[in-house]
């Protein structure tokens, strides 16, 4: 029997550098590169030109614009730390402790020195709207899929010293960023420590993690914390049931990929703290996701009813929400989803060498370039979370 698209991906990761590519590397190049990052209608012609050529290269000719610019591969944490949650995820017999050990390491030398708890960023400068976050420093939802990670090593070793790093991680969340905070008490986790924003993805993250650690642990604050930031984001849920990407009143889109991450975060606070409070707003929100994202062929599109693009981060994000919630939602027959994703990824998205492509742009043309932290590293949590049984090779 030939091998599934899990099996080569994860044996992609295993066997590949953890260095790679970005999609937004470019970006952050040097200082003209980063101007470009303003809002497209903020930027001078001149510009807005730039902006569109380097767009453009990134889906013509990622690689070759790369290595004009000299664009250096870079490791980055998140793809380190889905990869450690990847081999968390992994039965006993298939799991690899030397691979742990060594993602362990790497994420601990990745961690940012200038703050006492732990957390994590990007290897390059960011701007969201119209805040510029230098390298250096940590994002919100960096160290909360890092944390993942932790949180399920110490499920499966109960090692003290990853439950040392789940609580300084927690810490980092409490302590270190700001908070908005509604009329009702309701708080939303920002997206760094440099501004206070209302990021909704970023702000469950950091509820879905303090729940389920807070389970862990028999600690009340922890999960009084996350059900005051879930019901946060719950007052912002739109009429259709989206829950849109900020908190405030005049946001009314999201996209595929970070209403994934929402509903997933939601669900593990659901889990950890038994407070059905959400359920019908919950499930509105799921049946708005599988009737606006999802197209005939499976494929999970970026937007709401716009066939494309497809993101492949959509796709393996997707896959490991419907399997969380697979066993819950029985009547949602969410196993047609799976398996309609499946036979997707097979035929049209992982390529020879088992690495996947990154995104589909039109019906007949894809950027195939394969990115480490954007591709990888998402396909490889989702083969792990996946029914993979046959030991890998």
């Amino acid at each position: 029997m030939p091998k599934t698209w899990k099996n080569n991906a994860l044996n992609w990761a295993r066997n590949s550098p953890l260095d790679g590519y970005d999609p937004y590397d470019l970006l952050s190049l040097n200082g003209f590169t980063q101007s470009l990052m303003l809002p497209f209608q903020q930027l001078p012609f001149h510009k807005k030109l730039a902006f569109l050529f380097l767009a453009k290269s990134n889906d013509w000719f990622p690689v070759l614009i790369r290595k004009i610019l000299m664009v250096k591969k870079k490791v980055h944490p998140t793809y380190v730390g889905l990869l450690l949650h990847a081999e968390a995820n992994l039965p006993s017999e298939q799991r690899s402790i030397e691979r742990i050990d060594q993602l362990r390491q790497t994420l601990t030398q990745l961690r940012l020195t200038d703050y006492t708890n732990s957390c994590w960023g990007t290897p390059f400068a960011w701007r969201s709207g119209q805040q510029f976050y230098p390298i250096g420093t940590p994002f919100t939802v960096v160290t909360a899929w890092i944390r993942e990670a932790f949180l399920k090593l110490y499920e499966e070793l109960k090692l003290e010293q990853d439950l040392n790093m789940c609580e300084s991680i927690a810490q980092f969340f409490i302590c270190d960023l700001q908070r908005l905070e509604d009329n009702e008490g309701n708080i939303c986790f920002s997206y760094s420590p440099l501004a206070k924003n209302d990021i909704n993805n970023a702000n469950l993250m950091v509820a879905a993690y303090l729940a389920k650690l807070g389970k862990i642990t028999n600690n009340d604050h922890y999960l009084e914390l996350a059900e005051k930031a879930t019901s946060f984001s719950f007052a912002t849920q739109l009429e259709n049931g989206l829950i849109p990407y900020f908190g405030n009143t005049t946001c009314n889109y999201n996209d595929s990929y970070h209403s994934s991450y929402e509903l997933k975060s939601i669900f593990d606070v659901m889990h950890a703290t038994g407070n059905n409070t959400w359920k019908m707003p919950f499930e509105k929100y799921l049946t708005y996701y599988l009737q606006h994202y999802f197209q005939k062929d499976y494929s999970i599109t970026k937007y709401p009813n716009r066939p494309y693009p497809v993101d492949g981060t959509a796709l393996a994000d997707g896959y490991v929400l419907l399997q969380t919630l697979l066993p819950h939602y029985p009547h949602l027959e969410l196993n047609r989803y799976i398996h309609g994703l499946d036979a997707l990824i097979e035929n049209e998205w992982i390529k020879r060498d088992g690495s996947i492509r990154y995104k589909k742009r039109s019906k007949y043309q894809f950027t195939s370039i394969t990115y480490t932290r954007w591709i990888m590293g998402w396909f490889a949590l989702a083969a792990s979370n996946s029914d993979t049984k046959k030991p890998l090779q």
